[in-house]
């Protein structure tokens, strides 16, 4: 796979099969489970979807492709055309979505959870913005330093851990 800007999910995620149900999966078993999925033209490349169900996709954005500052909620403009061409392939797929912001460990977890909702708010306030419709998000909520991706005790693992997903629900 070439190393294009890319929406990955080649790390653990926590994947949602229906809203009150979770099941966590490997990085091994993520890739057995992977969907790429060609959007025309889009300088994302492919997006990668770990399909887990026939009721639920996730996205995962991750520091390479959504980078938020330290101690940051805000998008920076560099994003946007990533984010528009999210923004067409959920409009594509005619689905809703559930936005889940996630930090790595430094601070207190009150602070985190509360960072990473206002990260996915970013999100979904940035995704409005370029025309989603409000009815297509159905949840955004922020899940601080839960369920990370790698080790909190190294600077990448950190970052790894810094991410969105974005789930779709059918």
């Amino acid at each position: 796979m070439e190393k294009k800007s890319k929406i990955t999910a080649m790390l653990s995620v926590l994947l949602v099969s229906a809203p009150t149900t979770a099941k966590k999966i490997t990085t091994s078993n993520l890739r057995d489970n992977a969907t790429a999925i060609e959007v025309e033209g889009s300088e994302l490349g492919e997006l990668e979807v770990a399909k887990e169900s026939a009721d639920s996709d996730v996205v995962v954005l991750d520091a390479n492709q959504l980078k938020f500052d330290f101690n940051s909620a805000t998008i920076k403009e560099e994003y946007t055309p990533a984010l528009k061409k999210l923004k067409d392939y959920i409009e594509s797929k005619n689905q809703k979505i559930s936005i889940i912001g996630y930090t790595d460990s430094k601070g207190t977890r009150e602070y985190n959870r509360e960072l990473s909702l206002r990260r996915a708010e970013s999100l979904e306030e940035k995704l409005i913005d370029l025309g989603l419709s409000p009815e297509r998000i159905i949840e955004t909520k922020g899940n601080g330093d839960a369920n990370p991706v790698a080790t909190n005790d190294t600077e990448e693992g950190r970052t790894a851990n810094r991410r969105i997903e974005i789930q779709f629900i059918n």
